[in-house]
């Protein structure tokens, strides 16, 4: 008799906020006369790393195969018995019989230790529209292409708790491209000429990020992503 387990388990989970960098340049492809609106187009490359940590119990179910060694029509002698692997007395053959197995439904529980390291590398493009609300405040909004890299690595460790012993441990490493799109909306202090104070929000859709390992997955949903921009813009 042998025993296997699986743990079947889904669980979701919001990651509040990310921190990363960004840099963005912006080309004026035309204007108005008295520079109230401007219209032309963006490039933009940002950075950010995530980790994700979920640890706990879990319940799994238990498989119990079991097996059978024919002693070819010979009658077993009674316990206890000690022989050779070349007799003489009773030989058991080393092919055995397969017998229906059994399912012990959370027969066992685990204790696992999941863990999903992220770098994400981000690339947008597209046209920029802004206009002058105020003296030294402009509006924009913008849309288009963005392309995000993940480079993602992904760690699990189950230990058997209770009656049986043992754990199991597992990693797996992708890099995945996930094209998408974007659209924004921002504000634009100037403080002079050259410098000024930036803030944008930016929808973004990218869709999902899957990573998995000896039937055990993760996934990542980045349809939509909300971010937002602080930062200095300089002017050339």
């Amino acid at each position: 008799m042998s025993a296997g387990g699986s743990a079947p388990h889904h669980q979701s989970e919001e990651h509040g906020v990310a921190q990363g960098v960004e840099a963005a340049y912006h080309r004026v492809l035309w204007e108005h006369p008295d520079r109230s609106v401007r219209f032309g187009v963006e490039a933009t490359f940002n950075y950010a790393p995530l980790s994700f940590q979920n640890q706990g119990q879990l319940a799994a179910d238990v498989r119990l195969d079991h097996f059978a060694y024919p002693l070819q029509g010979v009658r077993p002698p009674s316990a206890p018995y000690a022989g050779t692997f070349f007799g003489p007395g009773t030989m058991i053959l080393d092919n055995p019989l397969g017998l229906v197995p059994q399912t012990i439904v959370n027969g066992a529980t685990l204790w696992s230790n999941r863990h999903l390291d992220l770098d994400m590398y981000g690339i947008r493009l597209g046209p920029r529209l802004s206009g002058e609300l105020r003296p030294r405040l402009y509006g924009m909004v913008d849309a288009g292409l963005a392309l995000v890299v993940v480079d993602g690595s992904f760690a699990y460790q189950d230990t058997l708790q209770g009656g049986l012993s043992g754990h199991v441990s597992g990693h797996s490493t992708r890099q995945d491209v996930l094209p998408g799109w974007y659209f924004g909306l921002g504000l634009q202090h100037a403080l002079n000429d050259r410098w000024g104070l930036l803030y944008q929000i930016k929808l973004q859709g990218n869709g999902d990020y899957n990573l998995g390992v000896d039937g055990r997955s993760v996934g990542l949903s980045l349809d939509p992503s909300v971010l937002q921009t602080f930062g200095l813009s300089y002017s050339f």
